[in-house]
């Protein structure tokens, strides 16, 4: 498997990060140059940023095989941490992304030409995109029987921010 890391890559790019914060906005972590590599802490490859200012990591985040990761617009990857932290990258140049989000691809063993990094159906259609999830979350009627079904139906509704987004709405109606 060939995977672009730190050591073949012939340009520097330029990104900022994000994390979706707290107060339900996405907060600018900094700007620095992104590089992917084998970091043998973290056991695996790993997307690197360091700060274009100081060169502190700004990030360093392991890519996990089954992690979704979306491309949006040309210059833009997003995932979720494993604490259930919304994470970006705003490239500078499209091409600088498109380099990254390349390497994820075929690391997790996926298709670069999707724009999310999930398995494909048994009939080889995307599973559902993110922006078609069902608007609406259903919650269980709010009963002590029910407490496991309005558990799974929290944890499950917190991965992709859309569907946080739902279970908030749906809270709300309660």
């Amino acid at each position: 498997m060939n995977i672009s890391t730190n050591s073949d890559m012939s340009d520097i790019r330029r990104v900022k990060v994000y994390s979706f914060g707290e107060n339900m906005q996405w907060e600018d972590m900094g700007t620095g140059h992104v590089t992917m590599a084998l970091v043998e802490r973290l056991q695996g490859l790993t997307i690197i940023v360091r700060s274009e200012e100081d060169n502190s990591i700004l990030l360093e985040s392991k890519i996990m095989p089954d992690r979704p990761y979306h491309k949006q617009e040309e210059a833009l990857i997003v995932w979720t941490e494993d604490d259930s932290c919304d994470l970006a990258l705003s490239f500078q140049e499209k091409g600088s992304c498109d380099e990254v989000w390349t390497s994820i691809c075929k690391f997790q063993g996926k298709d670069p030409s999707v724009e999310i990094t999930q398995d494909l159906s048994e009939d080889g259609e995307m599973s559902e995109p993110i922006g078609e999830i069902s608007a609406t979350v259903e919650l269980p009627p709010c009963e002590l029987s029910k407490l496991d079904e309005i558990f799974d139906t929290i944890t499950g509704s917190l991965a992709p921010p859309i569907c946080r987004e739902n279970l908030a709405l749906a809270l709300e109606k309660e």
